[in-house]
């Protein structure tokens, strides 16, 4: 599956994005049907449509930010280059290419990713789908009142 890290920033995220848009007016309804097209696993939309059922009054008279240790993490910079791995397979000696991504965070952390091709074209073909399904939810206008 996800490791506990990803899934904690992806769930995160979610929340703060619904939050941010929640509205007094917003239908419920509105709301399971935006989750379920988002390609969540069924799991994780039923816990989340649970969540806002629970806490709805609560979630849409809230106007205060999430705490800190709840929030995405904002990034101030990013630095990167392109180096190689030598191979140690005696069959596979070859200079392969690896992105190395360094994101510096605002609270002065800094994540640093290594990826070779094949995971960095991944890795951007999952954004651009994410991308692709959140500029889809934003013109069916289904959060507006």
């Amino acid at each position: 599956g996800i490791p506990i890290e990803d899934f904690r920033v992806v769930f995160t995220g979610i929340i703060s994005i619904y939050r941010s848009a929640l509205r007094t007016k917003i239908h419920k309804r509105l709301f399971e049907e935006d989750l379920r097209m988002m390609d969540l696993p069924q799991w994780l939309c039923n816990l989340l449509i649970d969540k806002f059922r629970t806490h709805f009054k609560r979630l849409a008279s809230s106007t205060r930010q999430p705490p800190l240790s709840q929030a995405l993490p904002e990034i101030k910079g990013l630095d990167w280059r392109v180096g190689t791995v030598v191979g140690t397979d005696e069959l596979f000696k070859a200079n392969t290419p690896q992105a190395l991504l360094g994101f510096r965070l605002k609270d002065g952390r800094t994540i640093r990713i290594s990826a070779d091709k094949e995971r960095l074209a991944l890795l951007k073909t999952r954004v651009a789908e994410s991308l692709l399904q959140v500029i889809a939810l934003e013109k069916q206008n289904a959060l507006k009142s």
